[in-house]
């Protein structure tokens, strides 16, 4: 019997005890209040989280925005604006997107512990305007932000798109040198509008 065939061979004989899984129900982190924790998280990880009142308009809102003047190309799937002049569902190739400017899009979740917001292709019909954006405005209904990830996690659960991610904060990288960048892989801002 040759070395590889008696390696082999234990291996098959050596099965590892199983493990059971930890136990989930147990006491997660929770805030006094989860919105303002959600902005400051939003703000700790680099981003810009504003709370609009129900009666403000988000298009008002986001053409007073600073820069916004300088945005030449502008693309929306949000429910809540429709400010815009590409229209996604019009572009056939998605490297036609490669200089946009600014992308506005709605997450369903907001997570306080980390400011992450859970996106899914269900209406965003070109995922790649999440990551080549200069800029990304997301918005968040106030009563979808949950305490933590365990509880975004039970509520994604039974939803299955085809894509869906969690965005925390504008694109990030450092290097050995502990150089940070922002915006080399991504967009460089992160605007989040929570909504009453």
């Amino acid at each position: 019997m040759s070395s590889r065939d008696n390696i082999l061979g234990q291996l098959r004989h050596s099965t590892p005890e199983e493990e059971a899984y930890p136990d989930l129900n147990q006491s997660w982190t929770t805030y006094s209040d989860q919105i303002v924790k959600f902005q400051e998280s939003v703000a700790g990880v680099g981003g810009h989280a504003v709370r609009l009142d129900s009666g403000a308009d988000l298009t008002e809102t986001i053409a007073r925005m600073e820069g916004y003047q300088a945005t030449k190309k502008v693309a929306s799937c949000s429910t809540h604006t429709r400010i815009e002049n590409v229209s996604l569902d019009n572009i056939s190739d998605p490297h036609a997107l490669e200089d946009l400017d600014l992308f506005i899009a709605d997450g369903s979740i907001g997570v306080a512990e980390n400011g992450a917001i859970w996106l899914t292709d269900v209406k965003i019909p070109h995922r790649v305007a999440l990551f080549i954006t200069q800029h990304l405005i997301l918005t968040v209904e106030s009563s979808c932000i949950v305490h933590n990830m365990h509880e975004a996690y039970q509520q994604i659960a039974t939803v299955r798109p085809g894509f869906g991610i969690f965005i925390s904060g504008p694109s990030k990288t450092a290097d050995i040198e502990q150089s940070l960048v922002t915006g080399a892989h991504g967009a460089r801002s992160l605007t989040v509008f929570i909504l009453d």
